[in-house]
């Protein structure tokens, strides 16, 4: 699936509560924009929810 119009500023807390909102949970989440490190983050905290989540290259 491919959201528009969803801002890709919104924190950290924010995107992990739309994924966990979503009545048909995605089989995985790819993070595309940010730095480095944020994406890591990010990353390390979906997969402690059990969600998979990957950084694109």
């Amino acid at each position: 699936m491919t959201l528009s119009g969803y801002s890709a500023h919104a924190d950290q807390g924010g995107l992990i509560n739309f994924v966990l909102r979503m009545l048909c949970k995605p089989r995985q989440v790819r993070l595309v924009h940010g730095d480095d490190n944020a994406k890591q983050v990010l990353q390390k905290a979906f997969l402690q929810l059990g969600i998979n989540a990957i950084i694109a290259s």
